[in-house]
């Protein structure tokens, strides 16, 4: 952990990655971190989901409406931001 003097203010930074308002920055601001982060989440979100439709038989309508609002916001977060 390194610290950064902004203005009158001392910052603690990481090298690898810190979080700072949900977006995981790096050093070089590839983003390459926030990226895998998010799209890990947005996979076990799919996981979860695919579980729930062997459990409970939904049909492809709901299936698809499920993946649009609960999986895709999370796999897609900050996509826009690279």
């Amino acid at each position: 952990m390194v610290t950064v003097k902004v203005g009158a203010n001392t910052v603690p930074f990481n090298k690898e990655a810190t979080r700072l308002l949900r977006i995981w920055l790096d050093s070089q601001l590839t983003l390459k971190d926030h990226h895998a982060i998010w799209l890990k989440d947005g996979k076990k979100a799919m996981a979860r989901l695919h579980r729930l439709a062997g459990q409970v038989e939904l049909s492809p309508a709901n299936y698809r409406k499920d993946m649009t609002t609960c999986i895709q916001p999370v796999a897609m977060f900050g996509s826009e931001l690279r």
